[in-house]
């Protein structure tokens, strides 16, 4: 049980890492919602 939960929450975190990376991707990184670095 336990080697499954750890299957489960590595697919979760991959598929939020691939998600976080395509809306970097979209908004080059916030700078199309305003985000900048001084």
């Amino acid at each position: 049980m336990n080697r499954e939960a750890n299957a489960a929450a590595n697919r979760i975190v991959e598929e939020y890492k691939a998600k976080d990376k395509a809306y970097d991707k979209e908004t080059r990184h916030g700078a199309t919602q305003g985000a900048r670095f001084p």
